[in-house]
């Protein structure tokens, strides 16, 4: 039997393994039932369970062993930045798109219905009706 463990103590879990898997052997009642091999690895996420807070050691810059580690804040800004960056694009596309401007509006199929250029999508009367 094999078995991955993204969390949790090694041992214990594989001493859980072996018993729930002779107990289900146990219940097929075969004459002869085959030998049992357990392995159980651990997953690549897999971290050691870190002991309570009051247990735990400092270490170096105030991290607990086991704890994920933080991103810096310039790779946070950077990211915000770029995601502001690509919202604000997305945005004035839309916005463009949206309002049929005279560039769009030329290149637009002909069968398409065109709106009178003095005219938005959505407007209260229409949506009123």
């Amino acid at each position: 039997m094999r078995a991955g463990l993204a969390f949790g103590d090694l041992e214990s879990a594989r001493r859980t393994v072996a018993e729930t898997a002779e107990e289900a052997l146990a219940a097929c009642g075969l004459a002869r039932p085959p030998r049992l091999r357990v392995r159980v690895r651990a997953e690549p996420a897999w971290r050691a369970p870190v002991p309570p807070e009051a247990d735990v050691p400092p270490t170096a810059a105030g991290a607990t062993p086991g704890s994920t580690p933080r991103v810096s804040r310039s790779v946070t800004a950077t990211n915000r930045a770029a995601l502001l960056g690509v919202g604000a694009v997305l945005l004035v596309s839309g916005a463009a798109l949206a309002s049929t401007t005279r560039l769009v509006r030329d290149r637009l199929p002909a069968h398409w219905p065109r709106l009178p250029a003095g005219r938005t999508w959505l407007d209260g009367e229409a949506l009123g009706r």
